[in-house]
């Protein structure tokens, strides 16, 4: 499997950002320079995220809701983004929303404390969503805050490994929620991935169960019984994400 980065904390911008010499702080490491300008992934699918879910230690009813979500979010393709294409990378496949860029400025300009010091420009986090799961990368790289990858560069959101943690993440702070608790379903999980506010509103979950690109076609889609998304949510094993990461990259 293809990685996006050679390293897990610093990664070069193209363009104009890689020929001014960037520099990358991580806040439990040194100010380096940047390594070599990175290169366009490899388009990663079904079967690869299936890969990385098991080498993750998922059950399989979670791997059955993450190959679902992914489905909806991306078509199983990690290059996608929707937003903007200033600020994305080159070979992303962007589609063009601006609704999704503005999401995202608003996520980091929410953490901008905290990702202001990683040096990354501001741009690199706010072209929109993007990845398997289409992250905001504000949000996606929540997964590894007080940790040694806090900094990492905000397209991480479409290496395979980093946004498998990002899931995995995203799901265990859903799972927090008094909206989420009162009804624990996989269908009411899925609706947390759009807006964990709408998690038990019944208009949120009819859209989701019977809308458009509704969670029961793509669960059909990788070969399950819609009957699914109204299970019980299964317990998610707690698992350090840096620790995970390393674990996941070498795949």
């Amino acid at each position: 499997m293809a990685r996006l980065l050679d390293s897990p904390y610093f990664w070069p911008v193209t363009g104009f950002l890689a020929a001014a010499g960037l520099f990358v702080l991580s806040k439990k490491s040194a100010v380096t320079a940047p390594g070599p300008a990175p290169v366009e992934p490899v388009q990663e699918g079904q079967n690869e995220l299936r890969a990385v879910l098991q080498a993750a230690g998922l059950d399989n009813e979670w791997i059955i809701y993450f190959e679902g979500t992914a489905a909806g979010e991306s078509g199983f393709n990690n290059l996608v983004a929707r937003g903007v294409t200033s600020g994305a990378p080159e070979w992303a496949k962007v589609v063009v929303r601006q609704h999704d860029a503005d999401m995202a400025k608003v996520a980091y300009d929410r953490n901008v404390k905290r990702y202001g010091p990683c040096l990354w420009p501001q741009m690199l986090y706010t072209f929109g969503s993007g990845g398997w799961f289409q992250f905001l990368p504000a949000n996606g790289l929540a997964a590894f805050w007080g940790t040694e990858l806090e900094c990492m560069h905000p397209w991480n959101v479409f290496d395979p490994a980093a946004s498998v943690v990002m899931a995995i993440e995203m799901a265990r702070r859903l799972m927090k929620k008094d909206n989420f608790k009162a009804n624990p379903t996989w269908l009411n999980l899925r609706v947390g991935w759009g807006g964990p506010g709408n998690m038990n509103n019944p208009e949120s979950l009819k859209r989701m169960a019977t809308g458009h690109n509704k969670f029961g076609d793509r669960l059909e889609q990788i070969g399950i019984d819609p009957s699914f998304m109204h299970r019980p949510v299964t317990a998610l094993i707690p698992k350090d994400p840096a620790s995970l990461y390393s674990q996941l990259e070498k795949l």
